[in-house]
């Protein structure tokens, strides 16, 4: 099935401003609208929801770039992955340029703290605190950020909140980008962080940007409990020919193909190669963008490809790259990526290939094409997209869509997300039961630790108590939980809990030679996709020095060497050494005694690992498939078959996944016995 998209135009903000842009730059309706509210003492949160491609970055710059006289606003900025934080600090250097505004900015991220640790030979805390201090802008990640927010960095002998403290007081406003592909936990996490810093700041001007596809509904919920206004602020679009000289266009028109995946990727890829060689040959200015969903897809699309399109340079962007092949796929004919890219780094492509699974990634992946009308080497003749996809998705396109149709993408977008009724893509559970049930338990952490110490805190632990209590719902269930959740067999859980993203999962370090890439990784992954050896911990660490990269110890203390990719998955079965029923079903809570059957020989090392660690799990009866489909679980949620000792199947979600599942489980349990979720 072929569809046209349209070219797509953003109205100008064309009323006078008070300063003068730089040569060549216009601004969009709704970067001054961002600009005007980010001034305005009635609004406290900002949500820019403007389409992929119309600068929404600047948007976010433009109250540095330009601050009012008399402002002292200074900025942090949290991206979702590092390679974005890169990637924004490349466009930052080029604003500042341009805006002939000298900022004084910092990147502070894995590397950036490893790198001044190891030159100032100093401490995380103290790295953290010298990158921090004196800046305008600061370039993070929400894992740090939400750590220091934690507590977690603490001086010798000090008090734990020093640097939570001091960046509340700093920053002025708070950037989180790419937001709609924050969960449940993360969202949780984030409404905790500010509300503490509102309780920190108490009175003084604050506000927070989040710039999204959509608001989360989750956050939305909650922002009125916590007496933050927030405003929603879109873009004015018009699609098809130039409407008018009050619009610039943003999006190059696309030809949109939507191809049925009936056999594997890869093998879609050796049947069609010729497709991308004759898109290359009828445009002597060209370069190509592969997003697959699978790193291991990925790395073998990648060795094929430079195999058989010997005459382009084809490189990779995934999590097992490292950072110099990374800068290298800059200037590459054709990349391969994974979600790596997902989240707003810009490309400058006019082929685009693509996997998707559900509505998000689809729209994202798209929204990397026709952003840009030029590359280094000239002006783009055409652009081409192709969607791979399971069949029947393909053919609930066909009900929206004729073959060939001319189509605008804000009527692709809404078919796909549903905004009109029932969307194409499958609507994923939200987990909005993980809040009362999760966030607030870490909220009640938090309020004990401010409470305990009133000289070491000040009034910040009333004024915080007194906002998270309203937006969390604390009662006495949830204070009896948070409360045993402190004790020794809930480590695991509560190791989850604090962690932002991907907490307690059973992930080894994992180093693949060729990509020159360290990463951690799902064992059960590793097991099924790769050949592998093993290395000492400290040749690990000697590998993270030599490509230049942070250490970490991974939960399982398994340190592997990919040697090369499986085409056919490994099988493998996960088991339990013990009964699950013991601990408790359909609730998050602490197990050991897990351990892999697989004809591998380095499964006695695995399972002398596994057997050990304990692991937040939630595991239910219900089969992988029904548990699936009955809670509409997103596509990639990890949900394993596990065999017990009695010889009964069980569904098992590990780490963070585990507590997510838990809150839907508790909440289907308190609808049928007519209960309150919380």
């Amino acid at each position: 099935m072929k569809l046209q998209l349209l070219e797509t135009w953003s109205r100008r903000h064309t009323a006078p401003c008070p300063w003068e842009l730089p040569k060549d730059y216009v601004l969009a309706t709704h970067q001054w609208a961002v600009y005007e509210a980010l001034q305005d003492p009635a609004v406290d949160v900002v949500f820019n929801v403007a389409m992929t491609g119309d600068g929404k970055s600047l948007a976010a710059y433009l109250p540095l770039l330009r601050a009012p006289k008399g402002s002292s606003a200074r900025g942090l900025y949290a991206y979702p992955t590092n390679e974005l934080i890169r990637d924004q600090e490349r466009q930052l250097t080029g604003l500042q340029a341009d805006f002939q505004r000298k900022l004084r900015h910092s990147r502070v991220d894995g590397d950036a703290l490893s790198d001044y640790q190891r030159q100032a030979e100093a401490s995380r805390y103290i790295a953290i605190q010298d990158l921090l201090h004196g800046t305008d802008c600061v370039l993070t990640n929400p894992d740090i950020f939400t750590l220091i927010l934690n507590f977690h960095y603490v001086p010798r002998g000090g008090n734990p909140a020093t640097l939570a403290q001091k960046l509340a007081n700093w920053f002025s406003f708070y950037v989180f980008d790419e937001f709609h592909i924050y969960d449940a936990h993360q969202v949780g996490t984030i409404l905790d962080a500010m509300l503490f810093l509102k309780a920190q700041r108490q009175g003084s001007p604050l506000k927070f940007v989040f710039l999204s596809a959509t608001p989360s509904r989750i956050l939305l919920r909650h922002l009125q409990a916590a007496g933050l206004r927030h405003v929603t602020i879109a873009g004015d679009y018009r699609h098809g020919p130039r409407p008018g000289g009050e619009f610039r266009s943003i999006l190059a028109p696309v030809a949109l193909e939507l191809v049925p995946l009936d056999r594997g990727t890869l093998e879609w890829f050796r049947t069609n190669v010729g497709l991308i060689r004759d898109f290359f040959a009828r445009n002597p200015v060209a370069r190509g963008l592969v997003v697959v969903n699978s790193v291991f897809t990925a790395m073998q699309l990648t060795d094929y490809l430079r195999t058989a399109l010997p005459e382009l340079r084809v490189a990779s962007n995934t999590g097992l790259t490292g950072s110099e092949e990374r800068r290298q796929a800059d200037t590459a004919d054709l990349i391969i990526a994974t979600s790596t890219v997902d989240v707003g780094v810009d490309f400058r492509i006019n082929l685009l290939i693509f996997e998707s699974l559900d509505a998000g990634s689809f729209i994202q992946r798209l929204g990397r094409l026709g952003r840009h009308r030029h590359c280094p080497q000239g002006t783009f003749a055409e652009y081409q997209a192709i969607a791979l996809l399971p069949g029947y998705l393909v053919q609930r396109f066909q009900l929206h869509f004729a073959d060939g149709q001319n189509v605008a993408r804000t009527e692709l977008y809404n078919a796909v997300k549903g905004e009109q009724g029932e969307g194409i893509f499958p609507q994923p559970n939200r987990f909005d039961g993980y809040l009362p049930r999760w966030s607030v338990l870490n909220s009640m952490w938090r309020a004990h630790q401010l409470q305990q110490d009133h000289t070491r805190y000040g009034s910040v632990g009333a004024a915080y108590q007194r906002l998270a209590a309203g937006v969390f719902a604390y009662t006495g269930a949830a204070r009896d939980r948070a409360r045993a959740l402190k004790q020794a067999p809930y480590q695991a859980v509560a190791h989850a809990l604090c962690a932002f993203r991907g907490g307690g999962q059973p992930d080894v370090w994992v180093h693949t030679p060729e990509a020159r890439g360290v990463t951690h990784y799902s064992l059960f992954r590793l097991l099924a996709g790769t050949e592998f050896s093993f290395l000492t911990e400290a040749e690990a660490e000697r590998i993270c020095r030599r490509v230049d990269s942070p250490f970490y110890k991974p939960l399982l203390e398994l340190y592997a060497r990919i040697e090369s990719f499986r085409e056919e998955r490994l099988p493998y079965q996960v088991r339990f050494q013990g009964r699950l029923t013991d601990a408790g079903l359909e609730q998050a809570v602490d197990r050991r005694g897990f351990y892999l059957e697989a004809r591998r020989p380095e499964m006695l090392r695995i399972n002398d690992c596994l057997l050990a660690a304990p692991l937040a799990t939630t595991a239910t009866r219900d089969s992988t498939d029904v548990l699936r489909r009955r809670l509409a679980l997103p596509p990639l949620f990890a949900l394993y078959p596990v065999v017990d000792e009695s010889g009964a199947t069980f569904s098992v979600a590990f780490g963070q996944d585990a507590l997510l599942l838990d809150s839907l489980l508790y909440r289907r349990a308190a609808s049928t016995h007519g209960g309150d979720c919380r």
